[in-house]
């Protein structure tokens, strides 16, 4: 999953829009490569958060992820970290990028989804599986937006 996120979505998009799309040459480009990092850094979290709400399940089933190994609170915990990490990145990434309003839009977009993610984090109780749930389906929709945001990377 985390290869299909990096490479096998990321390159062939990319090639498409710039060599079809656009009709320019196809070469590696910062965006790219900034795509390629910063969207796993997403997926782990979803591998990680889509397995807490259910994880009393799993044990019973002895299906082994994340949540029964090291616990849902630790699960949930490490998740949010790793997408802070990205989001931290992405703003650093953000601020070379050579368009003024595309340094604002990826600074303050992703500082606005790491609060979200944070604040959401904080009223969320990791072995409440309804919480995990609706924690998880917010998670989707800040997803959704970092694709908006990749965009202003040059």
């Amino acid at each position: 999953m985390i290869l299909w996120c990096a490479l096998g979505f990321q390159i062939p998009c990319f090639i498409h829009i710039q060599k079809y799309v656009l009709g320019r040459p196809t070469f590696i480009t910062k965006s790219l490569i900034f795509q390629m990092l910063i969207m796993p850094l997403g997926c782990i979290p979803q591998m990680m958060l889509k397995d807490i709400s259910d994880t009393d399940g799993d044990r019973k089933n002895g299906i082994e992820t994340i949540s029964t190994q090291i616990g849902e609170e630790r699960a949930f915990d490490i998740a949010i970290k790793i997408l802070l990490v990205g989001y931290g990145f992405a703003m650093v990434v953000g601020a070379s990028s050579s368009l003024w309003f595309g340094k604002l839009i990826a600074i303050f977009g992703h500082l606005v989804l790491a609060l979200a993610i944070w604040n959401r984090s904080q009223n969320t109780d990791p072995k409440n599986p309804p919480a995990t749930q609706s924690f998880y389906m917010f998670f989707f929709k800040v997803t959704s937006l970092e694709y908006l945001l990749i965009h202003c990377y040059r």
